[in-house]
Parts: C-alpha cells; structure tokens; sequence
C-alpha cells in the first residue's frame, strides 16, 4: 500500500494507509528512541557501501594516505587527481590496526592497498548495541568482502560507471563492504564497557590527530 503524502522525506510523522501503523522519519539512528520492551529489527540493504571511507598505500615510508587534490595540469580530465601524502597521516596511525581492521596485513607488500570506513564501524557498534539491550536482529545486505579491500571505490551516473572524481557531489559513490570489521563492530557493541577501539572510530570520524591515549 502507498504511504500517506506525509511520509515523504524530512516528514515527522506518517500514517500508512489504511493499517494505523505509524512512521517516523529520524535524522539517524542515534535518534531512535531505545525501548528494552520492544525488540530492535533493524534491516541495512546497501546501507554500508555508501559510508565514507579512507584509503592507505603502503611505501617505503610505511602506509601513506592516498588523498585528492586540485590538477592544475592541462591534461587533467577532471580537474582533480588522487596523491599520497608525504608519510603516514594522523588518521593511518589511528585506524590502520587489529581493532578496527580484523584483517589488517600484518607483511604488507610494497603498493598493497586497504580501505576502512571508522563511520561503519561506529554505525555497526551502535546496531550491535541496540539489538543487546532491546533484543531482536539486524540483517546486513550489502556488496563486499570478508576483509579490506584495496582500491573499490566506484561512481555511477544516470546507471553508469564513471570515475570518482568526474563530477563530485552528482554521482552515487560506493565502496566494498568489510564485514569481517562490521561483525567485530557490531561485537564490540554488545559489550556493556566502551572499547578502544570505539574512540579510535570517533576519533578518526572527527579528524583528530591525537589517539586515546594522548588525552
């Protein structure tokens, strides 16, 4: 059955018809309401892929951040272009370990890349601790791996692929799932005490250059 006209997006507050169930649009989940009498189902279709993440490259000096700057060359097609940073960043320091990244190459290779997503993980703890205080499931559909991926970043425009940094902010911009890291997340959720691992997600989703430890 089609909603009521107030179900569109950004509505608080929505009757389907003819049934009386009511739907409430929230901004996120840390907006939904915690109810330990109602059991939490909570169901993510393509959901993760559209996290954002961060991308490593490992080299000489260990792993750089690949990042994106403006190509001032004449022969740049998008007017952007993908570079590493001059040595490890803040952020690899932060993220690039066992906590967030299950499967983190203990030997690297020279060039071998990895993509993690701390927003994924915060979002994956946070489902993983809904469904232990209220009870329920949660059920992740989504494209990607059983561990990092290395470079799976992709763009499609009007149903086709194009490259990421061809028209930002106009493309639907995906990447490969880790689910090896969203179980452990979603794990470390479950638990009642607040894990390292956690700050180290928020602290990386915030950019900040300092580790828990450091406060």
């Amino acid at each position: 059955k089609k909603l009521a006209r107030g179900s569109t997006e950004g509505a608080r507050e929505a009757h389907n018809d003819g049934t009386g169930v009511v739907i409430r649009w929230r901004d996120s989940l840390a907006d939904v309401p915690v109810d330990k009498d109602v059991p939490s189902v909570i169901l993510a279709q393509e959901f993760f892929d559209c996290m954002p993440v961060k991308q490593f490259q490992y080299t000489e000096l260990g792993w750089c951040e690949r990042m994106v700057e403006i190509d001032t060359s004449k022969n740049g097609p998008h007017h952007l272009r993908y570079v590493l940073s001059k040595g490890p960043t803040p952020s690899g320091q932060v993220l690039l370990n066992s906590e967030l990244v299950p499967k983190m190459p203990t030997k690297p290779e020279l060039n071998e890349g990895v993509e993690v997503s701390a927003e994924a993980f915060q979002m994956a703890q946070e489902i993983g601790r809904r469904v232990s205080v209220t009870g329920g499931a949660a059920l992740v559909i989504d494209y990607g791996n059983d561990g990092p991926s290395a470079d799976s970043m992709q763009a499609l425009k009007k149903h086709k692929k194009v490259h990421v940094l061809e028209d930002p902010g106009e493309c639907d911009v995906t990447a490969h799932v880790d689910f090896s890291a969203i179980k452990k997340a979603a794990l470390d959720g479950s638990t009642e005490d607040a894990t390292l691992a956690a700050a180290q997600a928020a602290i990386a989703a915030l950019g900040s250059s300092q580790s828990p430890a450091d406060r």
